[in-house]
């Protein structure tokens, strides 16, 4: 039971983290492309990005000209950086 519980709250807190990435990466993508390019951003992360997909797409926000670039990049899965 206890150790069920522990590690419901590990799972919780793990999940409450990525949502607050997701929506860190999603406003960050807002403010320099704007809601459109924000918006195909989370939906192509999809509900679930792992941590290395958000800091793949936090490194595009910061690199890439425009919306489009940043999508091109984010759908060829490629490295961060």
């Amino acid at each position: 039971g206890i150790e069920q519980g522990i590690e419901q709250g590990i799972e919780q807190g793990i999940e409450q983290e990525r949502a607050r990435n997701l929506a860190m990466v999603r406003r960050q993508a807002a403010i320099k492309f704007g809601d459109g390019a924000a918006g195909r951003l989370e939906a192509a992360l999809g509900p679930a990005p792992a941590a290395e997909e958000l800091e793949r797409a936090g490194v595009a926000i910061m690199e890439c000209g425009d919306g489009d670039e940043l999508l091109t990049r984010i759908a060829a899965k490629g490295p961060p950086g």
